[in-house]
């Protein structure tokens, strides 16, 4: 069986406000992370490029690096991150 939903005029209303305010939450969020990015992704890289080759490579009879070799992967995705969010800010001003 299919039956229709009927929406009364307050709750069209009260969907659209919150569609509306979803979307502004929504675009808020997405400025303030592109903030966080473009201040911090460029300087974490830096940090997380060398340690991550350092510390996955400490040990006396270390042959292969261990599991902080991730560390350098997550620098590969800072650095580009933060530039980009860097030259969106830019192009914002």
């Amino acid at each position: 069986m299919v039956s229709a939903l009927t929406l009364s005029s307050d709750t069209r209303t009260t969907a659209g406000i919150l569609l509306l305010t979803i979307v502004a939450v929504e675009y808020g969020g997405l400025t303030v992370v592109t903030n966080v990015l473009a201040r911090d992704g460029i300087w974490a890289a830096a940090i997380l490029f060398p340690a991550g080759f350092f510390l996955s490579s400490a040990g006396r009879a270390a042959t292969q690096p261990n599991r902080l070799i991730l560390l350098v992967y997550a620098g590969a995705v800072a650095l580009p991150a933060g530039v980009l969010a860097l030259r969106h800010r830019a192009s914002d001003a």
